[in-house]
Parts: C-alpha cells; sequence; structure tokens
C-alpha cells in the first residue's frame, strides 16, 4: 500500500515474485500506467516507501505466471478498488482464491 495523488488516499499493488527470481508488479492503476511490470525500474525505492500487508511464500500454490496473468486480466474489467484488485490478485497467488472467496485479510 502506498500514497496516492487525487482523490484515494492511498493504492494497493501486488509484487510477485517468480522461482527464477523476477519480479513482477501489478496494480489497477490510473490511465497511462502499466498495470503489470516485469521487472520494473525503481521497485526496491518504491517497496521501501510502501506498507506491507501481506507476504506469502506460494511455491506450493501452484499458480503459474499464466494464472496470475489471467487473474490480473479478470480483475482489472470489473469495477473495484486497487484495494479489492490486490487482495484477489494475492488469493490467486496463495492458492486461495476458490477456497476463500479472494478474502486475503486486507481490511476495507
Amino acid at each position: 500500500v502506498e500514497h496516492a495523488e487525487g482523490d484515494a488516499r492511498f493504492k494497493s499493488y501486488v509484487v510477485l515474485e517468480t522461482e527464477k527470481g523476477d519480479s513482477i508488479v501489478t496494480e489497477k492503476a490510473a490511465i497511462g500506467v502499466t498495470p503489470w511490470a516485469e521487472n520494473p525500474s525503481g521497485l526496491v525505492d518504491r517497496n521501501s516507501l510502501a506498507k506491507v500487508v501481506r507476504s506469502r511464500e506460494c511455491h506450493s500454490s501452484g499458480a503459474t505466471v499464466e494464472i496470475i496473468k489471467s487473474a490480473h486480466v479478470q480483475e482489472l474489467i470489473k469495477d473495484s478498488s486497487s484495494t479489492r484488485y490486490a487482495q484477489a490478485v494475492y488469493c490467486h497467488a496463495v492458492g486461495e482464491a476458490e477456497r476463500f472467496g479472494c478474502r486475503s485479510g486486507f481490511h476495507s
């Protein structure tokens, strides 16, 4: 979660790390901001200024980049906040989307 410009007080984003060590940042972003970025520059700085809400190892979840990207596309078309978007992507990554209905512990 990080400070946001405009009407929103904050916005949420998800950082995924692949088995090969690559980073993927996904978010429900403002127009002109890429909602899916692989190995983006400045990620260490961005993360250092953000609040971590959840962190979890996902090796046993069965999630793949393909599954997460599909969930990402499905969630982008919904009329939901960046927080709800981040919750849904997180749940897909940790393998809890079906079991818990995309609840991950975030509070709205």
